[in-house]
């Protein structure tokens, strides 16, 4: 008897929620999920979602849309979307990440020259279309000279060609070389086939300013003597005969003779035969200035 007044007490306390009008416990919602996005490059664009937030119940649809960056266009979707349209949807049942790719229209051209000041580039930099191809010529400066390339174009050519499939950097190397002094030459005598007697001479003169050079060449049938001269020099040479002081000389059947000029003056280029009673035949001599500027 017992037993069975157990068994209906326990039935009547399971009985009392439903009398009383309670109902079980409602289970808890799902979380939301996260939707992250990220471009590549990076500044090459950005996403906009509709709706906005990045965080969304469960089974929301979210469109993206890829918006390029000026000079560039967009590519393809990667991670939680695929294709490449520029609109995608995508339903949120777990976090999802998506990255959105673009490519260039147009690449950036740098350049550069070394050392600083030794010259320019032309063009000097810009932004091309992408694949398209630019001509870049180096221009030395005065007293330098074109040497090489380096960064993305090479060789020895001061004018080379690049192709704009990626942001570019040339630099232009460039040595130094000094202008070369401009020389001249100037013949103030000269003589050919000429009998010349002991103890008689030919002679050439000019007036001279400092900072040149001077020279006298002959070639005769036997031993000459030459002598550069100032005009004190020549003066006592002339009744003389014979030069005790002079700028430069020498003796032979042929020969060259020379000097630099430090003082402004009178110069004399002398061919003198010092042997009496004999005839010596000048085939040639030559008497002649030079400077650079």
């Amino acid at each position: 008897m017992k037993h069975i007044l157990v068994v209906i007490l326990v039935i009547l306390v399971l009985l009392l929620p439903a009398c009383d009008g309670s109902q079980p416990p409602t289970p808890p919602p799902p979380p939301p999920y996260h939707l992250s996005t990220s471009v590549s490059p990076s500044g090459s664009g950005s996403i906009s979602l509709n709706p906005s937030g990045g965080v969304y119940d469960e089974g929301t649809n979210v469109i993206l849309t890829a918006q390029a960056a000026s000079g560039y266009v967009f590519d393809h979707w990667s991670g939680d979307a695929s294709g490449t349209s520029s609109t995608t949807p995508i339903t949120m049942n777990s976090d999802k990440s998506v990255t959105a790719y673009f490519t260039q229209t147009t690449h950036t051209l740098s350049t550069s020259v070394s050392p600083s000041g030794s010259g320019s580039v032309n063009p000097s930099s810009g932004n091309y279309e992408a694949g398209s191809t630019v001509t870049v010529t180096a221009h030395p400066a005065s007293g330098y000279e074109f040497d090489y390339w380096s960064g993305d174009a090479s060789g020895t050519s001061p004018t080379t060609t690049i192709t704009m499939n990626s942001d570019k950097s040339v630099t232009a190397h460039f040595t130094y070389s000094p202008p070369q002094p401009e020389c001249h030459e100037e013949v103030v005598g000269t003589t050919h086939d000429n009998p010349i007697g002991g103890g008689s001479f030919w002679y050439a003169d000019e007036y001279i300013q400092g900072g040149k050079s001077v020279s006298l060449s002959w070639e005769a049938d036997g031993t000459i003597n030459a002598h550069i001269l100032t005009e004190t020099q020549f003066n006592e040479f002339k009744p003389m005969g014979i030069a005790s002081r002079s700028v430069a000389s020498d003796s032979g059947y042929s020969g060259r003779i020379s000097a630099e000029i430090r003082n402004a003056d009178r110069y004399y280029f002398v061919i003198y035969n010092p042997i009496y009673f004999t005839v010596h035949k000048v085939y040639s001599a030559e008497a002649k200035i030079t400077w650079c500027d």
